[in-house]
C-alpha cells in the first residue's frame, strides 16, 4: 500500500516524518496532536523563506497528462494542448464521472 500511496491522489496537504524511527517515511505525523508545536515551528520557517526568496506554491498547478490509478490517458493529452482554464475545466469534468 504504501507504494501504491506514493501516486495515488490526493496526497496530505502536510507531511511530516520521523525519518529516525521511520526511514521509509511511511506514517505521517502531520496530524498527530504531540507534532502540533513542531509542525508550526516548520510552517512559520517555510512562510519566512518564502517571504525571503519569492518562491511561493504556484497558483495553478501543472495538470497530469495519464490518470494516476489507471494509467490512461486524460483529455488534456490532446495536442495543440488547450489552455489551462479549459484543461482544469475538462479534468474536473473527467474525474467527477469517475467518482460517480
Amino acid at each position: 500500500d504504501a507504494q501504491k500511496n506514493t501516486f495515488i491522489q490526493p496526497r496530505a496537504k502536510e507531511e511530516l516524518y520521523d525519518t529516525q524511527s521511520d526511514p521509509f517515511e511511511l506514517k505521517n505525523l502531520a496530524s498527530d496532536p504531540a507534532q502540533a508545536k513542531q509542525l508550526k515551528r516548520f510552517r512559520h520557517t517555510l512562510a519566512k523563506w518564502q517571504k525571503e526568496t519569492g518562491d511561493y506554491e504556484p497558483k495553478f498547478r501543472t495538470l497530469d497528462e495519464f490518470g494516476r490509478e489507471n494509467g490512461q490517458a486524460l483529455p488534456v493529452r490532446e495536442r495543440p494542448r488547450p489552455d489551462k482554464v479549459e484543461m482544469t475545466k475538462r479534468l474536473e469534468k473527467h474525474y467527477l464521472k469517475q467518482a460517480k
